[in-house]
């Protein structure tokens, strides 16, 4: 009898047992939110399983409201995802930890905040972000790569706020260049197409084609692929920052990379004339933010340079995979590149605006490089193309050839 006693005492216990693991097993496959990862953001709503929509919201820390990047765990089958704002060609998708990326709708035919993605039998991690994101951990490979080339310094312009190193790049074979081209991104943190492009103009100047040995030749290339590390690195929006964003500080120097940059500048880019382009990316969607374009500057000279630069760019990309095409560029004084935007006033100063006051600056403009449509559907590929066809098109700019000898 004790016997069967303790065979039924034991066989209950077991079965407890097998329920626990079994409800640790579910927990563990329960749909949830991931943003525990550089460059995440987003705050989950809720999680509707009988009519799967999850509902979301992006983090407002940091400016306002549009950048998300977050990963969905333990679902699986299909369900919908109501929140931010997407762009034509939906989310950008990870299915790998964030080693590759592809857009939800290649046919451009996302609603605004709507989007919906079959996971499949089998739950895994998935990531989905407003554009293919761009981190310090892309650019250390980038380093990387360039390390030890002829020319090449890769340094540390100062420690942002939370006291990461924010790098700079310069490539300079010259004793005594004649042109410095300054090239920045990330003034606003979410703005990660923008350094794609950064990443091909670099390739292009340490390449073999005449436009690369112009440069090499007569100038000095300073490359700054974070205004805003610490906000990239957070997975902060940036753009509209309080009490004003990066790129309205060149008056009082409220950030550090900001005032880092000037001084550095002034140490060692007054020598020869001054090229400057800030890089951004636009609204997440519609009209010209479905392309790549410039902000004209103000100024006879430098808009006669710009023009000059917009035809050679258009020439430079015509069988490129992201195409430019100068209707969807913003001339100044016409809406939205206006004076009261460039001036801003005597308190908040812009970039270019900065750059263009200076006495060796010769051009100083804005480019912005679409989040999702960008001449085409957007993909580190092409924008690394861009990145060359830019060096090819402010050295034609300068010289007046479409190609430079």
């Amino acid at each position: 009898m004790k016997l069967m006693e303790d065979a039924r005492s034991n066989a209950a216990w077991l079965t407890c047992l097998a329920t626990a693991f079994a409800c640790l097993a579910a927990a563990a496959q329960m749909e949830s939110f991931n943003t525990d990862y550089p460059g995440a953001n987003g705050k989950l709503q809720s999680i509707d399983r009988a009519s799967r929509t999850v509902r979301y919201e992006s983090d407002w820390r940091g400016g306002s409201h549009y950048w998300f990047n977050f990963e969905a765990r333990g679902f699986t089958g299909r369900w919908r995802f109501i929140g931010s704002r997407i762009t034509k060609v939906g989310p950008a998708v990870s299915e790998d930890g964030g080693k590759s990326w592809y857009f939800l709708y290649p046919s451009a035919d996302a609603q605004r905040e709507i989007f919906d993605f079959d996971f499949g039998d089998v739950a895994r991690p998935v990531r989905f972000a407003l554009s293919i994101p761009y981190q310090l951990a892309d650019w250390n490979r980038l380093a990387d790569r360039i390390r030890g080339k002829e020319g090449v310094k890769l340094g540390v312009l100062c420690k942002d706020r939370l006291g990461t190193p924010a790098p700079v790049l310069e490539i300079c074979r010259s004793e005594r260049p004649e042109w410095t081209f300054l090239f920045t991104a990330r003034h606003h943190a979410c703005e990660c197409s923008a350094s794609w492009v950064m990443e091909g103009l670099i390739d292009e100047v340490l390449s073999d084609t005449p436009e690369a040995r112009w440069v090499r030749e007569r100038a000095r290339i300073v490359c700054v692929p974070f205004i805003d590390l610490d906000g990239v690195e957070q997975g902060e929006q940036g753009k509209s920052r309080k009490p004003h964003d990066h790129n309205r500080d060149y008056a009082q120097e409220l950030y550090p990379t900001i005032k880092a940059l000037k001084a550095y500048v002034k140490a060692h880019c007054m020598d020869g004339s001054l090229v400057f382009i800030d890089m951004h990316s636009p609204g997440v969607r519609g009209i010209e933010h479905d392309h790549y374009y410039g902000l004209g500057p103000a100024g006879e000279g430098p808009n006669r340079l710009w023009l000059a630069y917009s035809r050679e760019l258009e020439k430079a990309t015509r069988r490129a995979r992201l195409r430019y095409d100068p209707q969807w560029d913003i001339p100044f004084g016409r809406p939205w590149n206006t004076e009261a935007l460039f001036y801003s006033s005597n308190d908040l100063v812009k970039s270019d605006r900065y750059f263009a006051s200076l006495p060796n600056c010769k051009l100083a403009f804005c480019m912005e490089y679409g989040y999702g449509l960008c001449g085409g559907i957007f993909c580190p590929e092409g924008a690394n193309e861009v990145g060359r066809c830019t060096i090819k098109a402010v050295v034609r700019s300068l010289t007046g050839q479409s190609n430079a000898r």
